[in-house]
């Protein structure tokens, strides 16, 4: 991925890091601090880099042993949800979609190693979450939390064409 890309999504993502604990912005009526026991409906939107680690595997096929690597380069996430302030405590469901693209594939087999470069190959990743955080009121506009979370990730490959071998 061109640096020119890189720095714009680690840019787009930087004013997001605060939107959780700023999600309820609600203020009390003698500071300007944030009401922890503030309650309702809030939305969550977010859009960064993602830099994936390499996939390796091996198997054995009609008994010759196997393996391989795909090379990722980094790609973009973006993630969206829908929570509720109970006041102390936040509850969240999010839908968060990764893409990376892929860059190469090495096989090795009966002591030989091939690599190939792959054009238009990517692989993406979709997301679901649920998210329970408790804020830790601390008198000042910075709201620490603790928070747990459960996912159920799922992968799917786009299309690609195998470039020239090595």
């Amino acid at each position: 991925m061109p640096l020119f890309r890189r720095f714009c999504s680690v840019a787009l993502a930087l004013p997001l890091l605060a939107a959780p604990a700023l999600a309820q912005d609600a203020t009390s009526s003698t500071s300007n601090t944030p009401d922890v026991n503030a309650k309702g409906y809030y939305a969550t939107l977010g859009a960064g880099a993602s830099w994936p680690q390499n996939l390796n595997g091996s198997t054995s096929v009609f008994g010759v042993d196997v393996s391989g690597n795909y090379s990722l380069n980094g790609g973009f996430a973006l993630e969206t949800g829908l929570g509720y302030d109970f006041g102390k405590v936040r509850g969240e469901l999010t839908y968060v979609y990764n893409n990376a693209s892929l860059n190469t594939l090495t096989v090795s087999a009966l002591g030989s190693t091939g690599t190939a470069s792959i054009t238009n190959g990517n692989v993406n990743t979709n997301s679901v979450m649920a998210s329970a955080y408790v804020d830790i009121p601390t008198g000042s506009r910075w709201v620490p939390t603790w928070a747990a979370a459960s996912a159920t990730p799922t992968s799917a490959g786009g299309p690609f064409q195998p470039g020239p071998t090595t």
